[in-house]
């Protein structure tokens, strides 16, 4: 099934990979492949990923495979690629060139000045966090003030709208963008210039998405316009992993892509190259009761494996041994500074805090294998 991906170029193209399916490197072999082996050149080509790292992994990979190709190719995050798209077209929409960018600590510090300077602290029923969250939803959703001022349902609602107008101002005069705005910004853009649009998207003749399952509705306009032109469009994803909801993220762009994109071919990849055969077995049955997914059975050639222990407490402060010390401290106990949890370990959390849309029981299971 790696090689069926890999191979299919042409057209709109789903892939719904399980979790240790290989799903990078099919990405990456597959943009291989339309270099070296369809003679595509590198600029015609845009991958999309969700962070930074992940980014920089695939160049790597790439470098490896056909040495050089990377400088050429453009592989990045939404931000990084409004960003670029921002600084040589968003004057047309009154953005400055030399725009600043306000991370996460400006963003909140901008909130916090506007409270205390309409002497709104304690009046709103929301954290700095969570009324900046807020604004964040609004701005992915292109919820301009005008809009949520219309919206509004009662004064609490109204002096929240009023932080988003004011923030919106502060930004203006700080020449400044936030990190929703290097996207929904470019939106705005293409749906304001068509011509640009189209400029980017006959530029951009494959587009390819890593973690499709994470996008949010912005992010979606966003890939829907640069692959406009031929609509290669080549997206990964797993519904199943879907746990970004609450900051925005829709798994109805995985369950509804083929009606979004008639002639989407399909692939799925369900064959597992980290886990054994009992852990597969456990997370099938436990994902097979996820409502609204499209459905996949992972598998293995691998052995067997441990079977599965289970450890079962009411809530979180019994959720170890008196003292502290974990249950099980040959797994859970980190071994140094840099380790990461053991690749044997599900971890479930309480119903009051769900795995995304996904709910889990009561109690807090943790499986051990």
């Amino acid at each position: 099934m790696q090689q069926e991906a890999v191979l299919a170029t042409e057209g709109p193209v789903l892939v719904l990979a399980g979790a240790g399916s290989g799903k990078t490197r099919v990405l990456t072999e597959r943009i291989a492949h339309l270099i070296a082996g369809n003679g595509v050149s590198p600029h015609h080509i845009l991958a999309f990923t969700f962070t930074n790292k992940a980014a920089q992994e695939m160049r790597e990979r790439l470098d490896r495979s056909i040495p050089g190709t990377s400088g050429a190719l453009w592989v990045g995050t939404f931000h990084k690629t409004g960003v670029w798209i921002l600084r040589r077209h968003g004057s047309l929409i009154g953005i400055p060139a030399a725009f600043s960018i306000y991370d996460a600590a400006d963003s909140l510090a901008a909130v916090k000045s506007i409270l205390a300077h309409h002497g709104l602290e304690g009046a709103v029923l929301k954290s700095v966090h969570a009324l900046r969250e807020t604004i964040s939803r609004w701005k992915s959703d292109l919820i301009s003030p005008e809009l949520a001022h219309e919206r509004a349902s009662d004064n609490m609602d109204k002096k929240i709208v009023l932080v988003y107008e004011e923030y919106e101002k502060a930004l203006r005069r700080a020449k400044a963008l936030d990190f929703d705005d290097l996207i929904s910004r470019v939106v705005e853009l293409f749906s304001a210039h068509p011509g640009v649009r189209d400029e980017y998207a006959r530029r951009f003749r494959y587009v390819l998405v890593d973690e499709f399952q994470d996008t949010n509705p912005i992010q979606m306009m966003m890939i829907d316009a640069l692959s406009s032109h031929t609509r290669n469009l080549f997206v990964v994803g797993d519904d199943d992993q879907s746990i970004y909801g609450w900051r925005g993220a829709k798994v109805e762009h995985i369950l509804n892509f083929q009606t979004l994109y008639p002639g989407t071919k399909v692939i799925r990849l369900e064959q597992n190259y980290r886990s054994t055969k009992t852990i597969l077995a456990a997370a099938n049955e436990l994902i097979s009761c996820n409502r609204g997914r499209t459905g996949k059975n992972l598998w293995t050639d691998g052995p067997a494996g441990e079977k599965v222990k289970l450890l079962v407490s009411a809530d979180e402060e019994n959720d170890a041994p008196p003292g502290g010390r974990s249950a099980f401290p040959g797994i859970f106990a980190p071994r140094h500074r840099d380790s990461v949890p053991d690749q044997r370990t599900i971890a479930l959390p309480r119903r009051g805090v769900q795995a995304g849309r996904h709910a889990v029981p009561d109690h807090r299971f943790r499986a051990v294998l």
